[in-house]
């Protein structure tokens, strides 16, 4: 009879603590669900970023590409160093979007940093190559 009552007492208990952590289970699932959708955005975000700043770029590359024909000889040097100069620039970008696109949710708070920081070095940059091609092209 000992035996019958504990097994008994043991498939309650078991129920209960079924019961009871159902909800917290389902809780964790959907917080572990809104986490993956807040990093997905912030991906998102940070993509459409530097997707912006590489047509930037390409904008700056087409603008240049056409100064060149016409541009004098002593500007064409300036001209050359900041199209280079770009173009190194939008492949980080580049390399930063590859990486961003295989990357995993669980590493994206490494990736995100890497990422603005990248995003923030190349801005910087392509600020200064503009003021370049304006200095090469006052130089005609």
């Amino acid at each position: 009879m000992t035996k019958i009552l504990t097994i008994i007492l043991i498939a309650s208990a078991i129920l209960v603590f079924d019961q009871c952590s159902s909800p917290t289970d389902q809780r964790i699932t959907e917080a572990r669900d809104a986490i993956g959708r807040d990093v997905s955005n912030e991906k998102q975000g940070v993509v459409n970023d530097l997707r912006w700043l590489k047509d930037d770029i390409n904008d700056r590359l087409d603008e240049i590409s056409i100064k060149l024909e016409t541009a004098s000889d002593k500007s064409k040097d300036g001209l050359e160093e900041a199209k280079l100069n770009l173009i190194d620039q939008r492949n980080k970008v580049e390399k930063v979007l590859e990486e961003i696109d295989q990357s995993a949710n669980d590493s994206w708070d490494d990736i995100q940093k890497r990422c603005r920081k990248t995003s923030d070095d190349v801005n910087v940059e392509f600020i200064k190559v503009s003021g370049r091609i304006e200095d090469a092209l006052k130089g005609e």
